[in-house]
């Protein structure tokens, strides 16, 4: 199965947080998975990083890059097909990075990782 990784999803699983649900762990560890990462959740620390609102550890970078490497993930740029997408997507929840997830989900025929129960209400399959 096709896995895209949310950002907070990502973020619990790398630091082997207790907030990761058993069901997600099956779905991050199992090797006939292919997960993603999308260069918008990239985006999206590194501007609340910028804002206060996250903090990382010196080395953050360095520990992305590490565990995508080990755990086998795949970057997922942005394209300009899943930008128009989002002309589709209706708005159901206001965060631009969590729609573009959604868009690329679609497009790139992914289930989505996350807790985030505002992302489930689309057409996109989620697991927690």
């Amino acid at each position: 199965m096709n896995i895209l990784i949310d950002t907070q999803a990502f973020l619990w699983a790398v630091s082997d947080s207790d907030k990761l649900s058993e069901r997600a762990k099956e779905v991050f560890y199992n090797p006939q998975n292919v997960l993603y990462f999308s260069a918008a959740s990239y985006w999206e620390i590194c501007l609340k990083m910028s804002l206060g609102k996250l903090r990382l550890e010196k080395g953050w970078k360095k520990v992305i890059d590490r565990e995508m490497s080990v755990n086998s993930i795949k970057w997922l740029k942005l394209k300009k097909e899943h930008m128009v997408r989002l002309l589709y997507i209706p708005w159901l929840h206001n965060d631009p990075f969590d729609r573009m997830l959604v868009a690329q989900a679609q497009m790139e025929k992914c289930a989505i990782l996350t807790s985030d129960p505002q992302i489930a209400q689309y057409d996109v399959q989620t697991i927690w």
